[in-house]
């Protein structure tokens, strides 16, 4: 076997672990949810209720998939942005419900590899889609803290004061990221074999600006299914502080431990069967439908890839009827 056959038989059989692994993964997933509360759920919500929040977590996909293109703009790889929001949404949907390893990293590693990219600009890409999301993250957090939501049982370490010291910390990340932005923009950095590029301050506004858009639509989300005697600012705390536990926690997903902390601290406003049945919805809306529509595309994705390299092994005659990077 000559080395270019011994290679792409090594890539195919990566590629097939790999499919393997996700397969597991799902697969796990999937077999921990209980599918019949999920069903009746569901079915307690009339389109009304749904629709917004199908909408408001479509919306939130969507701007997700915009960090990348934050990254698209800085690094200036010139990949189209029909190439950039498949692959960000399929990783988006992994990454929530796995881990952030897999769908973060390693998928967009491998997607954005196939498309042409080099691995330092790929690592610059999803180090800006990263800092968007948690430049936001703490932004609204911080002022929610300060402001005393959401409102913390008084056994909590981070009850009282302790709350509100908690939130100029963290107020302190995104101001210092700016003030970074404006002292050092466009200064070149090393981190082991990766190089970076501070971005100016427009596009780190736009990282507050999209980051904090992504976790109010995410919240809204929630908010659309909860009954109404309760408010979109207590919500949005509540949401982002289960999301704290969650990370702490390490849970694939913050399965179990964001519906916990949810129950605990909404139970005061909602009577918990409604409270459990928006909980479950959201996680439906948010997580696992974007999940299902990943698991289609990916693998719809993988298949262009290898189209695409057999028409780069094709005669020039046959190139000319090869589909394009979609």
């Amino acid at each position: 076997m000559t080395r270019a056959g011994r290679r792409r038989w090594l890539w195919r059989t990566l590629t097939a672990v790999f499919l393997a692994v996700i397969g597991v993964l799902l697969w796990h997933q999937f077999r921990q949810l209980d599918w019949p509360e999920i069903s009746a759920a569901l079915r307690s919500y009339s389109v009304a209720q749904l629709a917004p929040a199908l909408l408001f977590a479509l919306a939130g996909h969507l701007v997700y998939a915009c960090f990348d293109l934050l990254g698209r703009a800085h690094t200036q790889h010139g990949l189209p942005v029909r190439v950039v929001l498949p692959r960000v949404l399929v990783c988006y949907a992994f990454n929530l419900n796995l881990s952030a390893m897999l769908g973060g990293m390693a998928l967009r590693y491998r997607l954005y590899t196939r498309c042409g990219l080099r691995v330092d600009t790929i690592t610059q890409v999803i180090a800006l889609s990263i800092t968007a999301n948690w430049l936001g993250y703490t932004l609204l957090l911080g002022m929610l803290f300060i402001a005393g939501l959401p409102t913390l049982p008084g056994d909590w370490p981070l009850a009282g004061s302790v709350q509100r010291l908690l939130g100029l910390g963290m107020l302190c990340v995104p101001l210092l990221a700016a003030l970074a932005t404006l002292r050092w923009q466009g200064r070149r950095w090393h981190f082991r074999q990766h190089r970076f590029t501070l971005p100016g301050p427009r596009l780190c506004g736009a990282q507050l600006l999209l980051g904090s858009a992504n976790w109010m639509l995410m919240a809204a989300v929630l908010y659309a299914l909860l009954p109404s005697d309760h408010s979109y600012p207590t919500v949005l705390a509540v949401l982002l502080t289960s999301s704290l536990a969650g990370l702490v926690s390490r849970v694939p997903a913050g399965l179990g431990v964001l519906e916990a902390t949810a129950l605990v601290l909404l139970r005061g406003e909602n009577d918990q069967a409604a409270l459990m049945a928006a909980l479950i919805g959201f996680r439906v809306c948010y997580f696992l439908l974007p999940l299902a529509g990943a698991a289609v595309l990916y693998p719809w994705l993988e298949l262009a890839h290898r189209r695409r390299q057999a028409g780069a092994h094709s005669s020039p005659s046959q190139k000319r009827h090869q589909a394009p990077l979609s």
